[in-house]
């Protein structure tokens, strides 16, 4: 009987901390924030949101202290339209996790690079293909090997112009410009 009683009041204890959890997270998720202002600096808006909320900030101060908001007025804004408010326009932006905000300077958009296939086939003096040669592209670490009939295919980005370096042990390291980026390359 006393392990039934025991059972029961556990359970209650349980769902009366997961009711205050979920009441808890609910209550941060509403936060509304009145902020009104002009030309204020991004520091002062944090200290006034971390005032009257319990969020914290995280950022670079040599990055954001001199970026100033030239006009705020929010009334019961969410704390991410206060963000998107301040935020616009001054190359930064923001990522929230548990309570923590992010303030971090954009990210370039990555642009596409245009790759370009090479085919090409390396050989010795007597027209014997050779494997296991090492192909790499002058100055950066894309390369490949080529294959047991001395064969090679590799993506590069296109570029205007291009060297190719061939190495293959007991033999000199050679530099190849590729001059034709449709025509196979032949080395020997």
């Amino acid at each position: 009987m006393w392990r039934k009683l025991l059972i029961v009041k556990l359970l209650c204890v349980c769902l009366f901390l997961q009711n205050t959890a979920l009441s808890a997270s609910v209550y941060s998720q509403e936060l509304k924030l009145t902020l009104k202002g002009n030309d204020i600096s991004l520091t002062n808006i944090f200290s006034q949101i971390r005032e009257s909320s319990d969020y914290t900030f995280v950022y670079n101060l040599d990055d954001i202290q001199n970026v100033r908001v030239k006009s705020l007025d929010v009334k019961d804004a969410s704390i991410r339209e206060v963000l998107d408010k301040c935020l616009k326009g001054t190359g930064f932006s923001y990522e929230i996790e548990d309570h923590v905000l992010i303030i971090r300077p954009d990210r370039p958009a990555k642009q596409e690079v245009k790759k370009v296939t090479l085919n090409g086939l390396v050989m010795d003096q007597d027209s014997v293909p050779i494997a296991g040669v090492t192909v790499l592209l002058k100055g950066t670490y894309v390369g490949v090997t080529t294959d047991v009939t001395g064969r090679f295919q590799m993506a590069i980005p296109e570029q205007k112009e291009v060297f190719l370096l061939f190495s293959f042990v007991g033999m000199e390291t050679r530099e190849v410009k590729v001059i034709d980026f449709i025509r196979r390359i032949h080395i020997w």
